[in-house]
């Protein structure tokens, strides 16, 4: 679990404790299982320890925030419905499943970078970035 609470505060850790019970309590109660972490001995990155990490986000509100990071998919969910349309809005081209999921990479890579210390780039991952300069300007500039 992931939060930038102020774990400190006695109430607020308590507050974030609850939410967290709930959601696993919820999980359990519906037979939702997640991949199982690899064991120390096997695993080289953060991310292959912690395949899905849960992030909790308090709210001004007094509300209580959250989704989860799926590593190996390169994305986030949640357990009930969320509207994800608002966070197209900024995506100017008609909407397929395509665009979709890039700007849902695009919500991984922000976390990740609010994160950095739980996930470290890999060889694939500098490729694939090489790859997508590459091909945004067309290899226009190749030598």
């Amino acid at each position: 679990m992931v939060t930038e609470a102020w774990i400190y505060d006695t109430e607020e850790l308590k507050r974030i404790e609850n939410y967290r019970d709930k959601i696993f309590a919820f999980m359990q109660e519906h037979g939702i299982d997640f991949l199982r972490p690899v064991p120390s001995g096997e695993r080289s990155l953060v991310q292959e320890a912690l395949p899905i990490v849960l992030v909790l986000d308090p709210r001004l509100s007094g509300r209580m925030g959250y989704y989860f990071v799926s590593h190996p998919t390169q994305s986030l969910f949640w357990l009930d419905n969320f509207d994800f349309s608002l966070m197209l809005q900024m995506v100017r081209v008609a909407h397929t499943d395509s665009t979709i999921g890039l700007r849902m990479r695009e919500e991984y890579w922000g976390h990740n970078e609010l994160f950095p210390h739980l996930y470290q780039l890999d060889d694939d991952d500098i490729q694939e970035a090489d790859n997508m300069i590459e091909y945004s300007i067309g290899g226009r500039f190749s030598l």
